[in-house]
């Protein structure tokens, strides 16, 4: 009895400490990513956990922005000129939040490029992978029900462009990007090939005649120090150096350690300690207020657009105003030199008028003066009308 006991005790001690064992593991999976991210940008909690976003970007960045494809042995490579690239773009989702903009949810399984794709004769698109997107080697990418990716998240590039060196260059502005996205196919072919993912997206064939030009296959290889990816042309070949990690203590299985192993995925959620509701209870709550915050600050910018749209309206009237006193001023000032002169010149005609007048009066009445009298006429007198009776 007492050795059966003490057998029961030693397997208990082991399955708390393997138990320990695989808690702290996975408390430090990402760790790595922690210290190599920091410099970048910052940590924050949001409604997707404990994730990372980029600072100092200017308005209108977008992961999967700045770089260029390449194809490899794992398909189409995204070959970025950012300094986080090789963590951001080869590990984990992209989502947009409200409140923090652009925010990169880790993960532990590599990939040559987490996106999906769309295209056309004339047009080719990508967008990054969201948390939506579940991914598993047994199954491959599979979608949240519900998830469509948003517009603004994709990025369009002229067919004949998509290979080049500088194709931020050539990616069409978000305002545009929703009559490509309703003239194009969409495709996410993201598969697996032992432990290997490969992302096929667009075929390579259809990309070769869009751009009339031969696509060389570069060797993908790994190397140890930290870092942008580098490529290397030797032998005529390009080779292309990349590091990808294996994150320490992962709980992703990939589809062969599944098999050997039989074991049971489980739903995090009943499986939770206290802790661990608590926690998730916090960031629901945090979320929630951020929501509320992001909400209000919306209603607020729409009233100072509102604001600043009745103040351009007065403006445009106060100047209207101005313009019509302006010309009005203008019109007097050019006026009243003319009625000034007309003012100075009446005395001197009214006066001209007297002058004239005057010659004329004295004229008629000298011509009165010098006219004849008419001489009265006499009457006849007595004796010659005597003389003349019979």
């Amino acid at each position: 009895m007492k050795r059966l006991l003490l057998i029961l005790t030693a397997v208990g001690a082991l399955l708390i400490l393997s138990g320990e064992g695989t808690y702290a593991k996975s408390g430090v999976r990402f760790s790595l990513f922690y210290s190599s991210l920091s410099p970048y940008g910052e940590w924050v909690d949001c409604s997707y956990g404990h994730v990372w976003r980029p600072v100092n970007m200017h308005h209108g960045w977008r992961p999967y922005l700045y770089g260029r494809w390449v194809w490899t042995d794992y398909g189409w490579y995204w070959y970025s000129d950012e300094p986080f690239g090789w963590a951001t773009f080869h590990y984990g989702r992209w989502v947009y939040d409200d409140f923090y903009g652009w925010v990169w949810t880790p993960d532990d399984v590599w990939g040559p490029a987490w996106v999906e794709w769309r295209y056309s004769d004339d047009y080719i698109g990508w967008a990054p992978l969201s948390p939506a997107a579940q991914f598993s080697f047994s199954v491959g990418i599979s979608f949240s029900s519900g998830w469509s990716t948003p517009v603004h998240y994709w990025n369009f590039v002229p067919s004949r462009s998509f290979t080049l060196v500088r194709i931020v260059d050539y990616v069409q502005p978000v305002d545009r990007t929703r009559r490509f996205f309703g003239n194009t196919r969409h495709v996410h072919r993201i598969d697996t090939d032992g432990d290997r993912v490969i992302n096929r997206g667009v075929d390579v064939n259809f990309v070769e005649r869009r751009t009339r030009t031969r696509i060389e296959r570069t060797e993908v290889t790994t190397r140890t120090e930290a870092g942008r990816d580098k490529m290397v042309r030797a032998e005529g070949r390009s080779r292309l150096e990349v590091y990808k990690p294996r994150m320490e203590g992962s709980t992703r299985e990939t589809g062969v350690e599944r098999r050997e192993s039989g074991t049971r995925r489980y739903d995090t959620r009943k499986e939770a300690t206290g802790a661990e509701r608590r926690t998730q209870e916090l960031n629901r709550t945090e979320s929630s207020r951020r929501h509320y915050e992001v909400q209000r600050n919306s209603e607020l910018r729409r009233e100072t657009f509102e604001q600043r749209k009745q103040q351009q309206r007065d403006d445009r009237q106060t100047d209207v105003n101005r313009s019509f006193q302006n010309r009005e001023r203008k019109e007097v000032q050019r006026r009243e030199p003319q009625i000034q002169r007309r003012n100075e010149q009446q005395p001197t005609q009214e006066r001209r008028i007297e002058r004239g007048a005057r010659p004329t009066q004295q004229r008629e009445m000298k011509r009165v003066e010098r006219a004849p009298q008419q001489k009265r006429e006499k009457p006849p007198s007595e004796g010659r009308q005597q003389r003349r009776r019979p």
